[in-house]
């Protein structure tokens, strides 16, 4: 049973990640619930009116999935960066291949990592894998930076 949930965790966070937004995915089942805008245009937070445990479970992996959008569009900055030639005519096109196998090996061990925690968890455990997903996901947008500021020129 864990691992059809997980499961369906993993396959909703990809679809998303992979350009369908919040809003759009299956997760959603048509529910405008999470898909409200403010008059800014900003999406208003799920989890403000959550309440009972299915809609703070929605809620963090509403927040997961911003948090995968997130990491996404700081992968495709660092990897359009890396297209251009650097100073002096620096080609980083090694270091954009690296970070390509870099990052798919980032998925694998954040998702492996939250597994292996959670497997260990009992049922009464405030063990959360969406929060360690997300947890994982902030920190690697924070190092994603660190390849930008790198490589500016």
């Amino acid at each position: 049973m864990k691992k059809l949930i997980i499961g369906l965790l993993f396959l909703s966070f990809y679809t998303t990640v992979q350009g369908a937004s919040p809003c759009e995915s299956s997760q959603n089942n048509g529910n405008s619930k999470g898909c409200s805008y403010n008059d800014y245009g900003e999406k208003i937070d799920p989890c403000k009116d959550a309440n009972t445990t299915a809609e703070l479970g929605e809620c963090k992996q509403f927040q997961l999935t911003l948090y995968g959008v997130r990491v996404e569009k700081a992968y495709e900055n660092v990897l359009k960066q890396l297209s251009k030639p650097g100073p002096s005519g620096t080609n980083y096109s090694e270091a954009r291949r690296l970070l390509i196998i870099a990052q798919h090996s980032w998925v694998d061990f954040y998702k492996n990592e939250c597994m292996a925690i959670w497997s260990t968890k009992t049922r009464d455990s405030d063990f959360d894998y969406n929060e360690c997903a997300r947890k994982h996901t902030e920190r690697r947008i924070e190092e994603l930076g660190v390849y930008l500021k790198a490589s500016e020129p």
